[in-house]
């Protein structure tokens, strides 16, 4: 019987020689965040290498694209990472030669976005000081500190409607920056005919309407000054009808980094905790194709406290003017709004449990911005935020 030969298994060495042999691919963590450090691992190679070098990947367009850059055996994930795919390159050398392998895929990278509040900015907003000097009337309007029945403290703050223009009122001077963002919050209550309103005088820029309540109501709001003064102004009434204003307060508002999702058809989720107790005038934005953020120019999805109900609104907004394309009232505690934008089929949803997901209203068709790719989110102190979120269209 002739001798039996004996073959080496496919791809296993024989001894030691020859160029490493990947047996156990590399791996990255499969959940990506910008801003996180992602390790990586070399994998398994046999015969042992001498030296690995790395590269981490995008999959940009059907096709692995080289980050620039990155070629550290960490990789701390960066904006332009969002909405893509991640993998890990790794070539291993010895004296024999190279070889590569890759790890495995990442989930599209997510953003955990942030925004911060600056220092207070209003002169005398808690009206304690018995002066207003830090306050003038508007428009006609007079303001006067007032000791009746004031919210909290000694003192609050009255602005009695102008005659004849119905639009009197107080305001700071000079305490916001053109084109900047900024929260403000306090207490107000009117005689239950004129309608406050914040505004920065400007344009056409209404930091929030509130209900008429002849009790104190709390609120809070964040926008974008078009001017550089405050404005407490009344909408509406006549020469005896007043506003009261007290513990009001104006910070500067940092912005989460606006990004370039992967396309402009896109399904774009924020995921974020409400209040338990909201007050009126809280929020959560979403915005999806942003095509000119500082010119007002954008797709915008919000969820708003009323002061009894949350709803929600998808607009389009060109020069900081907003046009209402779905709208719906009373949806409820929500913790996730989505918009579904494919070509110029837009649609709307929300989640009350981070999962299921309701659509608001029809589907709409609408091409404004059709090709803008910028993405951005924006809410209120008293909203914690969750997960910005992309992925291709449906």
């Amino acid at each position: 019987m002739g001798r039996m030969r004996m073959f080496p298994l496919m791809g296993v060495p024989m001894g030691g020689g020859g160029n490493p042999i990947n047996t156990l691919a590399p791996a990255i963590a499969a959940a990506a965040v910008i801003g996180t450090e992602q390790a990586g691992d070399n994998g398994t190679w046999v015969p042992a290498a001498d030296t690995y070098t790395y590269q981490r990947q995008r999959y940009v367009a059907g096709e692995w694209v080289n980050i620039v850059a990155a070629t550290d055996f960490n990789y701390t994930l960066v904006d332009a990472d969002f909405g893509y795919a991640l993998r890990l390159e790794v070539t291993a050398t010895n004296a024999a030669g190279s070889t590569v392998a890759y790890s495995n895929a990442t989930n599209l990278v997510i953003e955990a976005p942030a925004q911060s509040l600056g220092g207070e900015l209003m002169l005398d907003g808690d009206m304690e000081l018995n002066n207003t000097n830090n306050w003038q009337g508007y428009d006609g309007g007079l303001a006067s500190k007032q000791t009746a029945t004031p919210h909290g403290g000694a003192r609050n703050l009255r602005a009695t409607i102008g005659a004849g223009n119905n639009v009197g009122g107080a305001q700071q001077n000079n305490i916001l920056t053109i084109g900047g963002w900024f929260e403000t919050s306090g207490w107000n209550r009117s005689d239950g005919t004129v309608v406050p309103t914040l505004t920065s005088l400007g344009g056409p820029n209404v930091f929030i309407t509130l209900p008429i309540s002849a009790n104190w109501q709390n609120y809070r709001t964040f926008s974008r000054a078009v001017g550089d003064d405050l404005v407490l102004r009344g909408v509406g009434g006549s020469d005896a009808n007043w506003l009261e204003w007290d513990d009001l307060s104006t910070t500067a508002l940092t912005l989460n980094a606006q990004l370039i999702a992967p396309s402009a058809n896109m399904r774009l989720d924020f995921k974020y905790t409400l209040p338990v107790s909201p007050i009126v005038g809280s929020q959560v934005w979403i915005l999806p194709r942003i095509s000119d953020f500082a010119g007002g120019n954008n797709w915008r999805g919000v969820i708003q406290y009323t002061g009894a109900q949350w709803n929600i609104n998808l607009y389009t907004v060109a020069a900081n003017v907003a046009t209402s394309r779905v709208s719906a009232v009373n949806v409820g505690t929500t913790n996730g709004m989505r918009v579904n934008m494919n070509a110029d089929s837009i649609s709307l949803y929300i989640t009350a449990n981070g999962t299921d997901w309701t659509q608001i209203g029809t589907t709409i068709t609408n091409d404004t911005y059709k090709t803008a790719v910028g993405v951005n989110a924006l809410w209120t102190s008293d909203v914690t935020p969750g997960q910005l979120i992309y992925a291709a269209a449906v």
